[in-house]
């Protein structure tokens, strides 16, 4: 079964649309009626695409099922996120502030701020160049932490 991903994001009402299907999108007002409408929408679309004589794109040929992906503004604002996460990511500056879930299956908060995701990607691209410090031992580390 084919997988077609729809994004879901939050403008004053929930907005879903897909990359697989231009021209198809839906609105509504829940997090959960923009589930369904899309759905509506997508059969309708494909209905209309058959009466005009157009061919269908091979993704949607057969069965196929749709994967939701809400954006940060969507999971927000249907409530998701408790009101300490919320306060704890607006706090993050609006410039550095990412969607966590891009990132991170979890959300953390620690992958919404673009600094932070930063360093841990210079972070890996050092010790691919050999630039770390190995530390195995009780030892090593306090020799280690202590020439800091």
């Amino acid at each position: 079964m084919k997988t077609i991903k729809v994004r879901i994001s939050w403008e004053d009402n929930y907005c879903a649309a897909s990359d697989a299907v231009l021209g198809c999108v839906a609105t509504h007002k829940t997090f959960g009626g923009i589930k369904k409408a899309y759905a509506s929408a997508l059969r309708f679309h494909l209905e209309a695409m058959r009466l005009d004589g157009d061919d269908l794109p091979e993704l949607l040929k057969g069965e196929y099922s749709l994967e939701f992906e809400p954006s940060t503004q969507a999971l927000l604002q249907n409530g998701f996120m408790k009101k300490k996460w919320k306060k704890k990511f607006f706090e993050i500056p609006a410039e550095y502030r990412v969607n966590p879930f891009d990132i991170s299956l979890s959300g953390d908060l620690f992958w919404a701020d673009k600094r932070n995701v930063e360093h841990v990607d210079k972070s890996i691209q050092e010790i691919k160049e050999g630039n770390f410090t190995r530390v195995e031992t009780k030892e090593e580390l306090k020799n280690f932490l202590a020439s800091l």
